[in-house]
């Protein structure tokens, strides 16, 4: 920033005086219009000069002769909150979050504003994030103590004060840092009460298949947003779950916790025995073992098509759990370890990636692994449903294929054959390693 250009205003208007007099008095006396006296300009002249090679600390203390020099200039005074500033957030670029609040409160002193108010709030919010980063809550909810009461002046403050600490909870949600994302977006609601906010709180809950938490928040997201159709699907569904859930039987595992009707005719130690299997080969073939269980649900048919909503051709999903449906009679072993390997798949990349990766990879990814549950001689047919083979690859067709929503069972089943080809290609060419 060029300082210099607070006098803007002021030359332009001396430019079109028509008054020889007044231009002459400004050429021999700029101090009467600036409100700068002669050492307080050199001061200035000084810092700004230390400010364009980055010289901060340095500068600051010219800026501070000459708002000593000139206490009653208002532009002497706004250069210094500014050269505060910046000088704080260069700080906080090497994570010197203790030195940059320091000068951002001298600034908030010399200029009470929503600028310097703002500026403090979030500091204090980002030096709070880095504390939870190190494990350190208790320090984390100080700091976001400090940002609130700082914000509490105002409406503007809190709004961007709770926008950032959601955004800091959805970057913890997508690390499987879920405690951390519920204690960020309890104190946002504090400050800014979004539906946007309480709809991720109740998402997290669901995650933890917490239902009644879940249930809590996405009611309180609908009261803010009652017209939100997405949000009125996601309680309603949550309801029936809940229902469901009154009558389920579950299992415990080391690194699964199976969930299933007690209708259901589910073999228990079958299930059991694929999901370790599916640990560990895909743990190892992702060079990736997940530090939190994975959660199982097993349904009936029926259920499942009403609760979900799911086209015929889905036969499971994983979105943030997995889950299945099961024929009426016993299921084939070697199809219901198909579901749960590629479900699993899912579940390994989304942890290990923070939720990053291209659905196309994951998608091929995912097969890869079902197949070694296939007849052997099995193979997937890429033709375009007319007979003709395809001739080229790419991610953006592979990444198109997969974001259309109107995309036909048949289209469907095609890309994820094809998704599933460029994997095999890739593991074949360079090996596990070179795929993620």
């Amino acid at each position: 920033m060029n300082i210099k250009s607070h006098y803007k205003n002021i030359i332009t208007a001396v430019i079109i005086a028509s008054s020889a007099l007044i231009i002459a008095i400004f050429i021999i006396n700029p101090n009467l219009i600036t409100g700068r006296t002669p050492g307080s300009f050199e001061f200035i002249r000084k810092g700004e000069a230390l400010f364009d090679k980055g010289k901060y600390a340095e500068a600051i203390k010219y800026y501070e002769k000459a708002y000593a020099s000139s206490p009653d200039s208002g532009v002497i005074k706004d250069d210094l909150v500014y050269a505060f500033s910046t000088y704080a957030a260069r700080m906080a670029e090497d994570e010197k979050y203790d030195d940059a609040i320091r000068y951002l409160f001298r600034a908030y002193e010399l200029s009470d504003s929503a600028y310097t108010r703002q500026n403090l709030s979030l500091m204090y919010a980002k030096k709070a994030f880095a504390e939870l980063r190190k494990a350190n809550p208790v320090g984390a909810r100080r700091d976001i103590g400090m940002a609130r009461d700082i914000a509490s002046d105002s409406v503007t403050c809190e709004k961007n004060l709770g926008i950032t600490l959601s955004n800091y909870a959805v970057d913890e949600y997508k690390a499987s840092k879920d405690d951390e994302a519920i204690l960020l977006l309890r104190q946002a609601i504090i400050v800014y009460a979004d539906s946007r906010i309480y709809e991720i709180l109740g998402d997290i809950y669901y995650k933890r298949t917490d239902l009644s938490n879940a249930l809590l928040y996405l009611n309180k997201a609908v009261k803010l947003d009652p017209e939100n159709k997405e949000l009125i699907a996601k309680c309603e569904k949550i309801i029936k779950e809940e229902a469901l859930a009154r009558r389920e039987d579950t299992k415990s595992l080391p690194y699964f916790e199976l969930k299933y009707e007690k209708d259901l005719p589910v073999k228990a130690e079958m299930v059991s025995s694929i999901l370790e299997k599916a640990y560990l080969d895909v743990g190892r073939d992702l060079s990736y073992l997940p530090k939190t269980k994975a959660v199982v649900f097993l349904y009936s048919e029926k259920n499942f098509r009403e609760i979900f909503k799911m086209r015929d051709i889905v036969r499971a999903f994983y979105d943030g759990n997995i889950r299945i449906p099961l024929p009426a009679t016993v299921p084939d072993e070697k199809e219901l370890a198909r579901y749960l390997y590629h479900e699993y798949t899912h579940a390994v990349i989304s942890a290990k990636t923070n939720n990053n990766c291209p659905v196309w990879l994951s998608e091929g990814i995912a097969v890869y692994e079902e197949m070694k549950w296939a007849s052997p001689g099995a193979a997937i047919n890429i033709s375009d449903g007319e007979g003709d083979r395809i001739t080229e690859l790419s991610i953006d067709s592979l990444s198109k294929a997969f974001a259309d929503p109107n995309a036909s069972s048949t289209k469907l089943v095609l890309s994820y054959a094809r998704a599933y080809t460029a994997v095999e290609y890739m593991i074949d060419s360079w090996g596990h390693e070179g795929v993620m």
